[in-house]
């Protein structure tokens, strides 16, 4: 097999420099994002002078860099669009390995002279129709490895953009390689197909906020197969841990709040009546067990993806400590605190799992969350959450004092789910309506829709239509609005609000879907069957569940 410490005596290692430094921190980020499984471990070397091609994989492991062609790489564009492209040209040559290309060292000369090519780039020396669709694959696998660590990718396969361009500075021999048009309108083709089937996630994200995960799962596996992100699996996790507080006994999901990114709480029935359980001395139904399994093991993947994603290692720890893994439960949420520093959610959780540590039962147990709770929210009035967690112990104690926490709590009842709201209404008089939630009126400029009159008015065919878990979804784009179906019935109708009418919006009677605060500026509230979506306080888009 080809090895590479020829090249790197003939070619000579490169100096450290700002760019050679940048370049091993982009290929780190690719390669966690190429590679989630970790089955093979390359190392990227910037080499003074290109080693027949800009780049060449080697199947020793290791992929080598010309200095030249990585400063040319950044030559009249923004650093952001050079680094996309150092991004796509190492996710290509990670893909060889990932699909176990490799040719013998004495073919290298006749197959690494081309811009996106390898020494990886066949089997045995093979050529023709079969080497031209392993770098096709290779192209591809890049594109989307790019896309996962983050970088946007439309220029690389743009019309005369990078691709075209680059690839035909070094295709002075067409033979072994489809042509770069070729090659960028194959890459415009799968791109356009994964962002079809992006809107089949976003209406997997949409049924997740309404309540709906057992139909919104298969939504999620079927983009996690495109589209492996760490946003696919920490929704994969909440929609798994959604399902194991469903099937819960609601007096143990509901004893303490948690910081979920989907509050699961409110898909519980009415808390029972009667003597709380206790939180370790509860045993798990097979079905519980199982999904805070697989919450785990999303989440695990997901935070592994992407070391800055705190928020996966914060539900992970949640979901640790529900399966009674304090160790593993600490090093989750200390990770999470190392990237975002403190919050309400990591201190709280910090207390929960410090607890658990304690004799089961004991008084120290409860005076220990007690004063934590108060000491948290010295610093942080407003966490209703932990508000709640605190006055719930607090009752047990010393129910005088619980008091004024249940009074300020009624009269923020809108943040909790009808699962918590039963709870705190039962230590005062909550402010009644007629209806769960205050009408709230959309602008004017948005009409009130209805399934009746969507199923009068399609009669187009669907933007994108799918068989998922053996149920036909279809998504329509009506008049500008997003309309999704199951099964032929539609469930859902998605309206973008115009930006001269979200302005002055304030959705004062919402229930806030707590989890969601800070998540790229995006939050979510609920009323009645309509969610709503606001970016930075401006309301963008208003889904209604039918």
């Amino acid at each position: 097999m080809a090895s590479s410490d020829v090249y790197l005596k003939h070619y000579g290692i490169a100096d450290e420099t700002t760019s050679t430094i940048r370049a091993q921190a982009i290929f780190k980020q690719v390669y966690s994002a190429a590679d989630q499984r970790k089955t093979y471990q390359p190392r990227l070397t910037v080499l003074k002078a290109d080693p027949g091609g800009p780049a060449v994989a080697f199947a020793d492991g290791n992929i080598l860099l010309g200095q030249p062609s990585l400063e040319e790489l950044y030559e009249g564009v923004s650093q952001q669009a050079g680094d996309t492209r150092l991004a796509f040209l190492l996710g290509h040559e990670l893909a060889h390995y990932a699909e176990g290309h490799f040719v013998a060292a004495a073919d290298h000369n006749a197959l690494a002279k081309r811009g996106l090519t390898a020494v990886a780039g066949a089997s045995n020396g093979a050529e023709g129709e079969q080497f031209r669709q392993k770098e096709l694959n290779a192209d591809r696998q890049g594109l989307i490895a790019a896309a996962l660590a983050g970088f946007e990718v439309t220029e690389i396969v743009a019309e005369n953009g990078f691709l075209t361009q680059w690839v035909s500075r070094y295709d002075t021999q067409a033979s072994e390689y489809a042509p770069a048009v070729q090659r960028a309108n194959y890459l415009r083709q799968h791109l356009q197909q994964v962002l079809q089937e992006l809107e089949l996630y976003r209406f997997g994200v949409q049924l997740a906020l309404l309540g709906r995960c057992e139909e919104a799962q298969p939504l999620f596996m079927r983009f996690r197969r495109v589209f492996p992100s760490r946003e696919v699996l920490f929704n994969q996790g909440a929609c798994a841990l959604q399902l194991a507080l469903q099937a819960m006994p609601p007096a143990l999901a509901t004893q303490y709040w948690l910081p979920l990114a989907f509050d699961s709480a409110s898909l519980l029935d009415p808390v029972a009546q009667g003597s709380s359980r206790i939180m370790r001395d509860a045993k798990y139904s097979p079905s519980t067990r199982g999904h805070l399994e697989a919450a785990e093991t999303f989440l695990k993947l997901s935070a592994q993806q992407d070391s800055s994603y705190w928020q996966a290692n914060l539900m992970l720890a949640v979901v640790q400590w529900l399966l009674k893994k304090p160790y593993q439960a600490r090093s989750s949420l200390e990770l999470a605190a190392s990237v975002y520093g403190e919050n309400a959610d990591i201190e709280g959780m910090r207390l929960l799992i410090l607890a658990d540590s304690m004799p089961h039962d004991s008084d120290s147990k409860t005076d220990f969350l007690v004063n934590g709770f108060k000491r948290l929210l010295a610093a942080y009035p407003e966490a209703s959450g932990w508000r709640f967690n605190y006055a719930n112990l607090m009752q047990k104690k010393a129910p005088a004092d619980a008091s004024p926490h249940w009074g300020q709590l009624l009269k923020a009842t809108q943040q909790f789910t009808h699962a918590f709201q039963s709870i705190i209404c039962q230590h005062g008089t909550c402010m009644r309506r007629s209806a769960p939630y205050a009408a709230i009126s959309l602008p004017s400029e948005v009409p009130e829709l209805g399934r009746d009159l969507y199923e009068a008015e399609i009669g187009e065919k669907p933007t994108i239509t799918a068989v998922v878990g053996g149920t036909e979804v279809s998504i329509y784009n009506v008049n500008g609005h997003t309309v999704s179906a199951l099964d032929g019935i539609v469930e859902m109708i998605s309206v973008a609000i115009p930006t001269a009418s979200a302005a002055s919006y304030q959705p004062s009677e919402m229930v806030h879907i707590e989890g969601l605060r800070g998540f790229h500026g995006i939050r979510y509230f609920r009323a009645d069957k309509k969610l709503y979506e606001l970016e930075r306080g401006v309301l963008k888009r208003v889904t209604t569940a039918l």
